[in-house]
């Protein structure tokens, strides 16, 4: 089932699963989605007004977008190879931070691999190729994830580009990317559907990576 961000606002007991896919529309996007509501950022959930709350049972994060200092190994690996090089995200993270990423002051509410604490997070499940920039990025989050007592469930795509699942939706590889994310997406909401009172809704920002 999915709702409007207008329907789950309006209903307190709605708890939502939130998708973020690819680099355009990945994580740092994520907090603008409930922007009077509760932040589901790394840097925890955390209360912004006092408006009525969607609280959020799942993150399912898909070539994520994380770290602003696009430096890592990957990122460098994969400079001036495939859509979304290091120079594009480079490009993506000036615009969105108006030329300060890679600066101290950067937000986590921003740019999820500065948070300090990931502790207190809904499950996650995050997927990225291996062989595109945000790789290395999306591993140590969930690392950290890990290490904060969370629970995340991570797909390394051998041989997977940036776009993969949209680019080659008939390829075996894509099949299986899939099919992962609709049994992850289904057990929670599953899970969720036994929860007296509650409901959970799934907000996805792409239907292509669900197809």
């Amino acid at each position: 089932m999915t709702v409007t961000l207008a329907d789950a606002v309006a209903d307190r007991r709605t708890r939502a699963a939130v998708c973020a896919a690819w680099a355009s529309r990945a994580l740092p996007s994520v907090s603008r989605v409930l922007p009077a509501a509760v932040s589901v950022t790394p840097c925890g959930p955390r209360t912004r007004s006092a408006a009525p709350t969607v609280f959020s049972s799942g993150q399912i994060l898909l070539s994520p977008m994380l770290d602003d200092r696009n430096d890592t190994p990957s990122a460098r690996q994969m400079e001036g190879l495939g859509l979304w090089d290091r120079a594009s995200n480079a490009t993506g993270w000036d615009a969105y931070l108006g030329g300060t990423a890679g600066s101290p002051d950067v937000s986590p509410y921003a740019a999820p691999a500065r948070a300090q604490d990931l502790a207190g997070l809904p499950p996650a499940y995050l997927d990225v190729g291996s062989a595109e920039t945000f790789r290395d990025e999306t591993v140590a989050y969930a690392g950290r994830l890990w290490q904060s007592g969370g629970e995340c469930e991570l797909h390394v795509w051998p041989g997977g580009c940036h776009g993969f699942d949209e680019f080659a939706p008939q390829t075996e590889l894509s099949r299986r990317a899939k099919r992962a994310r609709l049994r992850w997406l289904s057990a929670l909401l599953a899970s969720g559907a036994r929860a007296p009172g509650r409901r959970i809704t799934a907000m996805a920002s792409s239907a292509a990576a669900w197809a």
